[in-house]
């Protein structure tokens, strides 16, 4: 098993894809985050081994980082649903003794 979340994250990710990549250090925990891009799309894929069930509350920003819309149908992975018309909210997916969540 890889050493760390990020491992993880970059097994599954191109390497020549990868815009971004972070840990946060939570406590006894960690939460990693590869950005990738391919072409004009980009994909956020989040690892972390914080006990579930987890829930990420997400949205967009097109003009400025104040801005906060909701993700167009596309975008939001299947079981997503939409919080007060203006967020998204995903399930993170238990795998094993992790939780991941991708969002495309």
């Amino acid at each position: 098993m890889p050493s760390s979340l990020i491992e993880t994250l970059r097994k599954e990710t191109k390497a020549e894809t990868i815009s971004y990549e972070h840990t946060y250090y939570l406590d006894n925990s960690q939460l990693a985050i590869v950005v990738s891009k391919d072409d004009n799309h980009y994909c956020v894929s989040l690892i972390t081994d914080i006990a579930g069930p987890l829930l990420l509350h997400w949205g967009i920003s097109k003009r400025s980082l104040q801005e906060w819309v909701l993700p167009p149908a596309g975008m939001r992975p299947g079981g997503t649903v939409v919080s007060q018309g203006r967020a998204a909210e995903t399930t993170f997916v238990d795998e094993g003794d992790l939780r991941k969540v991708q969002l495309n």
